[in-house]
């Protein structure tokens, strides 16, 4: 049986399904910083500060993604225009995870 350990990983990976039009959504290993209670509390209050962008907002939770392309903020940005709903793809399965992690235990 596993056991919690208080202390854990600065980071996780999950699964994202970015959508993709006209075909099925490609699912692409993303690795996501861990971030405590009163961080994913900024984390929500960025996310409804129109001044703060979705490319910035990614920047802050992801630390490596499964493209062949560098994770920088031009290849973030150039994913969001390409792919609009791919921005909200990454943020909620970022959030999927506490919550997935959550209802596990």
């Amino acid at each position: 049986m596993s056991k919690l350990k208080l202390a854990h990983a600065a980071t996780f990976k999950t699964e994202v399904k970015i959508p993709v039009p006209a075909g099925e959504p490609l699912a692409v290993e993303f690795e996501f910083v861990w971030k405590n209670r009163p961080a994913l509390a900024e984390l929500g209050d960025k996310l409804n500060d129109t001044s703060i962008s979705e490319s910035e907002v990614i920047s802050d939770i992801v630390k490596s993604w499964g493209f062949d392309d560098e994770l920088n903020a031009e290849n973030i940005s150039y994913l969001l225009n390409e792919y609009p709903q791919s921005g909200v793809a990454i943020i909620d399965a970022y959030y999927l995870a506490y919550t997935d992690a959550r209802e596990k235990n």
